[in-house]
């Protein structure tokens, strides 16, 4: 989480280092049930799929 209060995901290969998706400001207010965690997991999925670096989140 960072000074904001906000939270970063990073996704990363973990043999090379290389970030496969980096989602700079998620904000963990809207993340207080199962079911919005998980969107969240799908989202995040659907972006790997896509081959994008990063999503508005």
């Amino acid at each position: 989480m960072n000074p904001n209060g906000l939270l970063r995901i990073k996704v990363y290969d973990r043999a090379t280092g290389r970030i496969d998706l980096l989602i700079p400001c998620v904000t963990p207010a809207r993340l207080t049930t199962v079911r919005a965690i998980s969107d969240l997991i799908g989202e995040l999925r659907t972006e790997l799929r896509a081959g994008r670096r990063a999503f508005a989140g």
